[in-house]
């Protein structure tokens, strides 16, 4: 955002802060101010989950108390750029999704960019989904109905995860719900940030899950797969106030919304 586009009011309270440069070396100071502590609610049961007795990945197994039946589940993967969150960040909507819905939600806690460069997050949360489905019985979840989401950096793995399992010829997606997702790296559209601090923060997320020179360019960003058909019933969802839609980015994920769709 350009300082003349603040509130007067907002634009002198922040006129003297300091830059912050978002590098590597800010991210443990990122993740230090941002712990995302788990939000309980009464009715609401949680259980922490391991995928192996001796470690493995972390997972939250959020559903409704009063819920008799095997439940469709929604397992998400937290935003954060792939460098700073975890499996608790969206708990607080994870509950409503769960009160109102009528469904259970678990979130992954996948590994983080730079220390755990692509594929492996990727990795975690795919062992994490193929515990839940191994396990649905024994979670009270209904197998045929478990989709993928995330938002941001988890909008990202969510369509990373449905390519590496339609791939592998694997059945068991019932959907993909990717709130603005990160799913490019090129930024050659219009709308595409031109503040340098925007665009650098946007180039270095993209560059941790990709880690710079890797081969696996293609599966690790979604939108440059040679195919992304048979995916299966995929949502893209860009909140209204995210940009405008003139922008460049608007219509490219419109275009990939559109395009993801076909079955």
């Amino acid at each position: 955002m350009r300082p003349l586009e603040l509130d007067p009011e907002i634009r002198e309270a922040v006129r003297d802060l300091p830059d912050f440069v978002f590098s590597t070396d800010t991210v443990p100071m990122m993740r230090q101010n941002a712990p995302f502590p788990p939000v309980p609610a009464p009715d609401i049961e949680r259980i922490d989950l391991r995928t192996d007795t001796n470690g493995g990945v972390a997972l939250t197994l959020l559903r409704p108390r009063d819920a008799a039946d095997d439940l469709p589940a929604l397992y998400w993967m937290h935003g954060g750029g792939t460098v700073i969150g975890n499996r608790f960040m969206d708990n607080g909507r994870l509950n409503e999704w769960c009160r109102s819905l009528s469904c259970a939600c678990v979130s992954v806690e996948y590994r983080l960019a730079p220390e755990a460069p692509y594929p492996l997050p990727l990795d975690d949360c795919d062992n994490g989904l193929r515990y839940i489905i191994d396990h649905a019985a024994d979670l009270r979840l209904d197998p045929r109905r478990i989709g993928v989401g995330g938002r941001s950096a988890g909008g990202l793995l969510a369509a990373a995860l449905g390519l590496r399992w339609r791939d592998r010829g694997l059945d068991g997606l019932a959907f993909a719900y990717l709130e603005y997702p990160m799913l490019d790296d090129r930024m050659t559209t219009s709308g595409q940030p031109t503040e340098p601090q925007l665009a650098d923060i946007h180039a270095l997320d993209v560059r941790h899950i990709i880690n710079l020179g890797l081969h696996s360019h293609e599966k690790a960003l979604p939108d440059e797969a040679a195919s992304v058909s048979r995916l299966g019933m995929t949502y893209i969802h860009i909140p209204v106030d995210f940009q405008k839609p003139t922008d460049g980015d608007f219509d490219q994920f419109c275009s990939a919304m559109e395009y993801w769709h076909q079955p």
